[in-house]
């Protein structure tokens, strides 16, 4: 039911079934390198919000930078393996929080993977199949502390609501984000909204669950990742390797679209 795998030089464990998250790390050595790597960047000596945190394969790698970790999980056996992984690699700087993060405060039922299945945990989530059990939602205006830097938020579509409990923490905090949307433009609409109104500038960014450099075995097969917005305080310097989002137009279909990727080993045409 539970395995364990080393990865960026971390012992994790990681349910048996797992086809994402558990199943990158235990054969090509990482999960998401590129966004993991972003958020070290910017969360050095700071404070790093990963909300969704899974079992902790981003978690783990920024917290070698960031001052701070917040680590938030919804799903209650993920949230039990996440603290596992805290503990047995002795890590100091990562407080983990079972909870569901939204736009208030309160009780919620959520629709939780049994432990025993086979399939992607990353996908579960409000709307998804599973036992539902009662946790407690936050917000990230009530959790983020005054130094937070970025905030990654992959919640399977729920996004938009994460960040609509995060209103004083975009104005007043001002951290980079990195927010997974859906190829389709109109549930990923109002997540856009809450971000340009908040005066932020947004880029398309791909991460691929494994780059061409993994340390175990490179990615066979049609390459796998996921889309978010990577938002960018208007006052801040911005990205010149980044494509903007502009309104009308879906994200970049091609690598030429994602020319930070280069530095990972992919090839940019």
């Amino acid at each position: 039911m539970i395995s364990t795998t080393e990865a960026y030089g971390f012992q994790f464990a990681y349910p048996s079934g797992d086809t994402a998250v558990g199943y990158c790390l235990r054969e090509h050595g990482e999960f998401s390198r590129v966004g993991a790597t972003l958020a070290m960047q910017i969360s050095r000596g700071r404070t790093f919000i990963d909300v969704g945190a899974n079992i902790g394969a981003i978690a783990l790698p920024v917290s070698r930078q960031a001052k701070r970790v917040i680590a938030i999980e919804a799903h209650p056996d993920l949230a039990n393996i996440l603290k596992q992984n805290v503990h047995e690699n002795e890590i100091t700087n990562i407080d983990v929080i079972h909870a569901a993060a939204g736009a208030t405060r309160g009780d919620v039922n959520f629709p939780a993977m049994p432990l025993d299945s086979t399939g992607n945990f990353g996908m579960s989530g409000f709307g998804r199949e599973g036992e539902l059990i009662k946790i407690q939602m936050m917000t990230l205006d009530e959790i983020s502390p005054p130094d937070t830097a970025m905030i990654k938020v992959d919640v399977e579509g729920y996004e938009h609501e994460v960040l609509a409990g995060a209103k004083d923490t975009l104005r007043i905090k001002r951290p980079h984000l990195l927010v997974e949307v859906s190829a389709d433009s109109l549930s990923t609409q109002p997540t856009i909204d809450i971000l340009t109104s908040s005066n932020y500038q947004l880029y398309w960014f791909v991460d691929p669950f494994v780059t061409p450099r993994a340390p175990k075995a490179p990615w066979q097969g049609k390459r796998k990742g996921d889309i978010h917005v990577f938002a960018v305080p208007a006052e801040a310097s911005q990205p010149d390797d980044m494509t903007p989002v502009r309104v009308g137009e879906p994200y970049p279909s091609g690598l030429d679209g994602y020319r930070y990727l280069k530095a990972f080993g992919f090839r940019i045409p």
